[in-house]
Formats: C-alpha cells, sequence, structure tokens
C-alpha cells in the first residue's frame, strides 16, 4: 500500500502530496494519519491525505516512513483543510496545521508519541488455564494459574486469544467496592497488565519515542 503525504513544513514551493512505501509494521494507516517521514535530509511529520494500492513511482525510489504517532484527524477534517487551502490560496501544510491536535508539527521538537498496538499472546500457563475452563475442572499442572483466580472479564480474554478472535472491550461501569484480599480467592483483574501479572498473557515491551 501507498501512502500520500503533505509534509508539515512551512516552504510554499511543495509540490505535494509525496509517496510511501507502508510497511506492516506500522499497522492500519488511514487518511488523517500522522507520520514521521523521511524527506530530504532532515524527517519530519506529515499527514496521510489518500491511501493507494500502487505509486507511479518506480518501487526503487519508495522510501517507508520511520513511525505512525498517536496524533491524527478525521478524514473530513483532512478534507475540509484541503479545501481551506485551495480557496484561500494557502499550502495543504499550513492548513493542516488548522485542525491538527495544538503542537503536532511545531516547532524544533513536536509533542509527538510513537503510535503503539498492543500484541498479547497466550503463555503456557495461561493455554493450561484454557484448558481447565474447557473441562470444567482445576489443572494438575503447578505452574498453571487455577481458574477459580481468574474474574469473568479475564476468563473471557483467555478463551478469545485461544480462539484467535479479539480481545472483549473494557465495561465502562464503574468499579466494585474494594474488599480486603483472603489468601489465593481474591479474583485477578480483567486487564491485558494484569493477565501478564497472572502469567497467563505476555505483553511486548514498549518501545521508545521517535526523536
Amino acid at each position: 500500500m501507498i501512502a500520500k503525504v503533505e509534509p508539515l513544513t512551512s516552504a510554499r514551493a511543495l509540490r505535494g502530496p509525496f509517496d510511501y512505501r507502508l510497511p506492516r509494521r506500522l499497522g492500519q494507516v488511514e487518511v488523517g494519519s500522522v507520520l514521521v517521514v523521511p524527506f530530504g535530509r532532515q524527517r519530519t511529520l506529515g499527514v496521510v491525505v489518500e491511501v493507494a494500492e500502487r505509486s507511479e513511482l518506480a518501487p526503487e525510489r519508495l522510501v517507508e516512513p520511520f513511525a505512525a504517532v498517536e496524533q491524527g484527524v478525521p478524514a473530513e477534517l483532512v478534507s475540509l483543510a484541503l479545501w481551506v487551502a485551495e480557496a484561500y490560496c494557502s499550502t495543504p501544510a499550513r492548513a493542516l496545521g488548522l485542525v491538527l491536535a495544538p503542537g503536532t508539527g511545531r516547532g524544533e521538537r513536536p509533542r509527538v508519541r510513537e503510535r503503539r498496538e498492543l500484541s498479547v499472546t497466550l503463555t503456557e500457563a495461561g493455554r493450561a488455564a484454557v484448558a481447565a475452563l474447557a473441562g470444567g475442572t482445576g489443572t494438575s499442572d503447578p505452574g498453571a494459574v487455577p481458574p477459580s483466580r481468574l474474574g469473568a472479564r479475564q476468563r473471557a480474554a483467555i478463551e478469545a486469544l485461544a480462539a484467535g478472535r479479539a480481545l472483549p472491550p473494557r465495561s465502562p461501569a464503574r468499579r466494585p467496592a474494594a474488599t480486603p484480599p483472603s489468601g489465593d480467592s481474591r479474583p485477578a483483574g480483567s486487564s491485558p497488565s494484569s493477565g501478564s501479572r497472572c502469567g497467563v498473557a505476555r505483553l511486548p515491551r514498549p518501545r521508545g519515542r521517535p526523536r
């Protein structure tokens, strides 16, 4: 896939957008996504204004973005910004700057953070817990987490991982009142991080943000 990107620069002589080859490591990139891209001898932020299947440039001339960042805008605002640039004889970069989050693409060190996608996998203890849940019995594996220690949403999460489905969304309901712990009978939490602490799921280590 090809991302057509408008770099956020102050130069008026640029004739964008510019094509960049999208690697799979960036995950989902769509209109309105903000990317850190190589531009000349520097790196800069750019806004995706179109996603295409192919480019008119030769494949060897295409480069890949360094990263995707958390900041982004809806596709409708991208269309509005491009209309403003054309209607008021401005540049796409200046018009896009009006619809971006404050601080994005401004100054020598813009306030951006690399976008991360959560990838969770079951551990051996997690697979043993799934087998115990399916059989409706306990587990003889001394390293496995007893099903009685798993909360309802945590059970749903590891069952979804075992089946290759997406994790169930967290409920916005308020948390119940805390109760004093009593041995191992206290149910575990339902977030992926609590599953990691119980040993049933594995989370990747976070990577640093782009410079």
